[in-house]
């Protein structure tokens, strides 16, 4: 059951954060923000008896992640109670139901929320008590699972914006999504790709036409990769690892109706994808990528 959203008082900001500007940041640590990040995370669905939980960053400064020692709540997503991930957990597996969008703003926004009900279709966050981990840091493990959300107005086709991602994928030839924002019926989307494959697409403008950009070279490797899509008014731009691959034309649009995450709007491309970070910007960060990247890589040693 997912609880209904509330609000936190109004906090006190502090010093610019290099993500003040985000339309909305999926992460496991707190990101760097003038207002910090006070309310949940994650909300979990244990595998024993099928209990939710809330789940908090541990402690109260950027980049803290969630740990076993994360204060967790079974009714209230914006106030923890002094129970731990680790003691609620109890050594079993636990699955993402709810990946709350963190905004600059520190209030929970319903239309932010990737969720996902179905219980065979949700991704791994814990097994047998253990936080995933993908080069020491926790990551949301998709098995042919994703999430779902209501449409984010920042990702409409007119408009221009940015989406960085930190994510690697296991099978090798892969071709997996990170995220899309576009619509099931007509088939139509934006998406940033984790491909392993001799395809080599990093970000795709679909409409009545596939106007793809492409990494550089092929990188079949389970490795963290760092991948960046930027979408302006007529070019798809790629970025992989810090540095520019591909720039193409793109013209027409798409119905933007939902968020997915690890899929598209046809639930195609399900793969093996662990996914740790997704930030959406709802500009073209073109001039401050160089201090994105380098914040994020500090962070991740991804390159």
């Amino acid at each position: 059951m997912i609880i209904p959203f509330g609000f936190l008082k109004q906090p006190v900001s502090g010093a610019a954060g290099i993500y003040d500007n985000a339309s909305v940041v999926y992460s496991l640590r707190r990101p760097d923000m003038a207002t910090k990040w006070t309310n949940a995370v994650l909300q979990l669905r244990r595998s024993s008896d099928d209990a939710t939980a809330f789940v908090f960053f541990d402690g109260d400064a950027v980049n803290d992640t969630i740990t076993l020692s994360s204060l967790i709540s079974t009714t209230s997503n914006t106030t923890p109670d002094a129970t731990t991930l680790g003691t609620w957990s109890a050594g079993t597996d636990c699955y993402v139901t709810n990946w709350l969008g963190i905004s600059p703003t520190n209030i929970l926004d319903v239309n932010k929320r990737v969720i996902q009900l179905t219980t065979s279709l949700q991704p791994q966050f814990i097994s047998g008590g253990a936080i995933l981990l993908t080069n020491g840091k926790a990551r949301v493990d998709f098995n042919t699972d994703y999430l779902i959300g209501s449409a984010n107005t920042d990702l409409a086709s007119s408009n221009e914006f940015t989406v960085l991602s930190v994510s690697n994928v296991d099978v090798s030839n892969g071709v997996d999504l990170v995220m899309s924002a576009g619509d099931s019926g007509t088939n139509t989307w934006f998406g940033l790709f984790n491909d392993r494959a001799t395809s080599k697409e990093i970000a795709r403008f679909k409409t009545t036409t596939n106007f793809q950009a492409l990494a550089i070279a092929q990188d079949n490797t389970a490795n963290q990769k760092l991948l960046t899509g930027i979408i302006q008014t007529s070019n798809v731009i790629a970025y992989k690892d810090g540095t520019i691959q591909d720039t193409t034309a793109k013209s027409g649009s798409y119905t933007n109706s939902g968020v997915w995450i690890a899929a598209n709007p046809t639930l195609s491309n399900l793969g093996d994808i662990n996914i740790q970070e997704i930030i959406i910007f709802p500009s073209d960060k073109t001039a401050d990528l160089t201090e994105l990247h380098a914040e994020i890589n500090a962070y991740y040693t991804i390159y």
